[in-house]
Order: C-alpha cells, then structure tokens, then sequence
C-alpha cells in the first residue's frame, strides 16, 4: 500500500509528530473528584510512561517542578492544553476543565494529604485508584468517609514517581511501613 505524501504520514512512521499526535485507544476517564495532575499521572501510568514523557511527546505545556517531579501538584493548565488533553483521551474538554483548582493550593506544600482508605477504594470506580483534589489543600486533616486522620506525604518522595502507578506503589509501602510499625509497638518482642 502506498504511503500517503502528507508529512504527517511520513513522519509517524519514525515516531516525529509534525502535526496533531493521534489520540491514544484507552484513557482513564477522569473523575470529578480528582485534580487535573492526578487524571494526567494516570494517563501516563497507562502507557507506562512518565508524566514528563507524556508532555513532550504530546507538546503538553504543563508547568511542574521537573526536578522534584511534582506532576501531582498541576492544579491548572491553559485551554489549549485542555484541549490537546481532551483530543489525546477521548474526551470532552468541559470535563477536563472541571478538575482544574485555584493555583495558590498548592503554593507552599511540603506535604500531601491522603487517605489510605480512599486512595486505592475509588467509589465512581473501584478498578481505578485515584488522588482526591480535596486532598490538594493543605487545611484538609481528617477523612469525612473513614473517620480517621488522613496521612501525609513529603512533596520531596514524588522525585520517585513518575506517574500515578509510582504514587499507589509509594503509598502502598508507606502504609505497609506503618502497619508493620503498628503492630509492633502493639506486640513488642
């Protein structure tokens, strides 16, 4: 079959994306209840790829502290990158735009907030883990759904994850850490 003489045509064949990328066959969908950087974590996480990787091979404008790999704490992005989000994913850009927050959240974070419970039981889906955007604001201590006080994650330990599969493994030894921890100041030897 004959190549078409489009140079876009020509150029995904080496992986260069000239014009619009194509979107990608399966993206999670996003939930209300999670800011814009966890929904692109797992979108990355899905194609087993950094966010990082995701925004240069999409020509994404996504601010984050690269160094500290800080992805999670995108509260905002342009329309034109909703835009681009939306034709990647397969999905409508007012939904996208619904999960954006106010910059200043996320400003002086040391920490983010979690619930254990939470993190790995989403009620929308239960097959998909996600970040919770009330978590995204530093006075949030407690969980109204378990009862408990939500636990807390120095900033500095996401320069590990690169997507939000990292962020679920980092949690889930975390908690694993602190079970174990629990069970011995119970049960001292």
């Amino acid at each position: 079959m004959p190549l078409s003489g489009s140079p876009c045509a020509i150029s995904n064949m080496w992986g260069k994306w000239p014009c619009e990328p194509p979107a990608r066959p399966v993206a999670p969908r996003p939930f209300a209840i999670e800011p814009i950087g966890g929904w692109v974590g797992r979108v990355a996480a899905r194609y087993r790829m950094s966010v990082d990787e995701l925004a240069q091979e999409y020509g994404l404008q996504v601010d984050f502290d690269r160094p500290s790999n800080a992805w999670l704490l995108i509260l905002r992005v342009s329309e034109a990158t909703i835009g681009q989000l939306a034709a990647l994913a397969r999905v409508k850009a007012a939904d996208l735009s619904a999960l954006q927050l106010p910059q200043a959240e996320s400003a002086t974070q040391t920490q983010l907030a979690y619930c254990q419970g939470c993190i790995f039981l989403n009620p929308q889906d239960v097959t998909s883990p996600c970040w919770k955007r009330e978590w995204m604001d530093p006075s949030v201590a407690w969980c109204t759904i378990h009862d408990r006080p939500l636990q807390r994650l120095p900033i500095a330990s996401l320069r590990i994850c690169g997507n939000f599969d990292h962020v679920l493994r980092l949690v889930s030894r975390r908690e694993a850490h602190r079970r174990k921890r629990d069970r011995q100041s119970v049960h001292p030897h």
